[in-house]
């Protein structure tokens, strides 16, 4: 027999390949086989079955007809039903075919009978056709109507099924939480890759017009920028940037006159210059400065707050 094809119960000769032959019993709405899903009742099932020299594995399966509800349910889980097999006549055996001497005598052909033709007339009222084929209609897939036929409603079905239900409601609110805020940090991370990406206002755009070099730093030309810039730089070496009381105590890298460990400046210090310089002349809010450069306003407020003591001490 094939490996889950047949029901493993003694006595049960249901088969899923010869459905023509099945035993349905009368709790049972459709026949179908089920195996033991849990590896821990696989003893269970194997006491239940009581065949000898036989254990329960993945592939064994048990039909319908042995389940308390025609399947197994929560609380019914495990066959319980006919572990017997059943009470049936035993199909009558056929006799045995008698061999006949082989006959060598050349077999006479059959005389074919040929009956007459005749075509047979009958009369039908076109209205009992109509109610022929009403009713092929309601019996068409007739399985679908059939009652839930002696299969009582468990309470402890009923309640197993509600609490799935609220875990899958509780999983449902969670996952809509989590989409919303996943929805949210893509709004916020295409915000700041665009602020990224945009063109930020940079020394470059005005370097090559003395006219806007006056208009946004009040010097008169750009080499005087350069001039100062270069002044100021040797000291920008291991700058920290100004972040409270506490960030103007001297840091043991400023100590050993090293380089500023850390994640490198978004903005060139010569930017930065121009920035101050800008906050000086034209005396720009910090939000307007932030969406010129491309950066963020306390990082607006930390380069003015720290490069403003820095030119002050350069040029006095």
């Amino acid at each position: 027999m094939g490996g889950g094809d047949h029901c493993a119960v003694l006595g049960c000769n249901n088969d899923r390949r010869y459905p023509e032959r099945y035993v349905i019993k009368e709790h049972v709405n459709t026949l179908r086989f089920h195996s033991c899903r849990d590896k821990k009742y696989f003893p269970l099932w194997t006491r239940l079955i009581q065949r000898k020299d036989f254990r329960v594995k993945a592939s064994t399966t048990v039909c319908s007809n042995h389940f308390k509800y025609g399947q197994p349910y929560p609380d019914e889980l495990h066959p319980s039903l006919f572990l017997r097999g059943y009470d049936l006549p035993e199909t009558p055996k056929r006799a045995p075919v008698k061999r006949r001497a082989l006959d060598v005598t050349t077999p006479q052909p059959k005389k074919i009978r040929t009956l007459p033709y005749r075509s047979i007339g009958i009369q039908v009222n076109p209205g009992d056709i109509d109610d022929v084929k009403l009713k092929a209609l309601e019996n068409d897939h007739n399985y679908v109507h059939l009652p839930f036929r002696n299969k009582p409603v468990s309470p402890v079905y009923v309640a197993h099924l509600e609490d799935e239900l609220a875990k899958l409601t509780d999983n449902c609110g969670e996952l809509r939480r989590n989409l919303l805020e996943a929805k949210s940090n893509i709004d916020r991370l295409k915000l700041e890759a665009q602020a990224k990406t945009k063109q930020r206002f940079s020394i470059r755009d005005i370097c090559h017009s003395n006219e806007l070099i006056k208009l946004y730093t009040g010097l008169p030309r750009y080499q005087l920028f350069e001039w100062l810039f270069e002044e100021i730089k040797p000291h920008t070496k291991n700058m920290h940037y100004y972040k409270g009381k506490r960030s103007a105590e001297d840091k043991a890298y400023q100590l050993k006159n090293s380089d500023k460990p850390g994640r490198k400046r978004s903005q060139a210090l010569e930017d930065e210059l121009l920035m101050t310089l800008m906050k000086l002349r034209l005396n720009l809010r910090e939000d307007d400065l932030a969406f010129r450069f491309g950066v963020s306003q306390s990082t607006v407020s930390q380069v003015i707050s720290t490069w403003l003591p820095l030119v002050d001490r350069e040029l006095t």
